[in-house]
């Protein structure tokens, strides 16, 4: 674990190879091209920022040395992790360097909003305490496998953090190649639910339907392309309501009832360019397209 400052303030971050580079998170060093990082010796070294990815809040770091004994840590694969697996945490919580915090995985591929920063990755619920300074440590498992990325939070004791499969695709991106693009359809959608169809007064399908009902499909783009439908609005009783046209049921062979299923999947396995079968709910028959993601465009603030 390493301390890493801007002049936002402080973070913290791991040794993620044997060539200098560190993982932490974006916002860290949002608008940065340089930072200082402290090693467990407490010596100081001055870093560039290697590539950054707003979308999963993960960057990179190379620091110009490391000290004798920085070994790298051994990223785990947080697909095997569990709710209530027993996690630890390490970081520097208000300065105190080397903190070490415990708990337990409260949930996992949940979708969070959280200010400032434009997630589109699931991520772990934690129940540790993570305070500022923290953020960009790692979590690790009983046996210092790192399992993921940690972060404030979003308010109301509620902590996440980024998962090891997802910091291993956008972290070796950059290394490699000094950023890194995650896959784009095209689409918006509603999480379909009892309340849901109640609430939008959906016409044509059943209350215990699940999946998500698009309900935009952007022009020009690889849903488009495919084919995908976007539910329409009638009136109903002097009120609005929707008719479904297609609904996402699956994808590559796996279900999906919510748009984290999709994101726990698309965003772990799939690449832009990677062509993948998407299953529907069309009109109320079972279909299949192919759809070939592009990159999703640059975070622009």
């Amino acid at each position: 674990m390493v301390v890493v400052k801007t002049t936002l303030g402080q973070g913290s971050g791991f040794v993620y190879d044997d060539k200098g580079h560190i993982v932490t998170n974006w916002h860290v060093v949002e608008g940065q091209t340089s930072a200082e990082v402290m090693f467990y010796d407490e010596s100081w070294s001055s870093a560039v920022i290697a590539g950054i990815d707003p979308f999963a809040d993960i960057a990179v770091i190379t620091a110009s040395r490391t000290p004798a004994g920085a070994a790298p840590l051994v990223l785990g694969n947080s697909s095997l992790c569990s709710v209530g697996q027993e996690i630890v945490a390490v970081g520097a919580p208000f300065g105190l360097t080397g903190s070490l915090s415990s708990g337990y995985i409260g949930q996992l591929n949940k979708r969070i909003e959280v200010s400032g920063v434009p997630l589109v990755v699931d991520v772990m619920q934690i129940d540790l305490s993570i305070a500022p300074g923290s953020s960009g440590g790692p979590l690790l498992d009983i046996e210092a496998r790192v399992l993921g990325i940690t972060n404030a939070g979003a308010g109301f004791g509620i902590n996440f953090a980024i998962p090891s499969n997802v910091i291993s695709r956008v972290a070796s991106s950059i290394v490699e190649k000094s950023y890194y693009q995650h896959p784009y359809v095209g689409l918006s959608s509603r999480d379909l639910d009892p309340d849901v169809i109640e609430e939008l007064r959906v016409q044509n399908v059943s209350p215990d339907q699940t999946g998500m009902m698009i309900m935009e499909v952007l022009p020009g783009l690889p849903g488009a392309e495919a084919g995908l439908q976007a539910a329409v609005t009638t009136v109903v009783n002097g009120q609005t309501a929707y008719i479904a046209k297609d609904i996402i049921i699956g994808v590559d062979g796996r279900t999906v009832q919510t748009y984290e299923d999709w994101a726990a999947y698309v965003e772990e396995h799939v690449s832009p360019g990677q062509q993948i079968t998407v299953k529907l709910w069309r009109s109320g028959t079972i279909a299949e397209v192919t759809v070939t993601p592009t990159a999703r465009p640059q975070y622009s603030g």
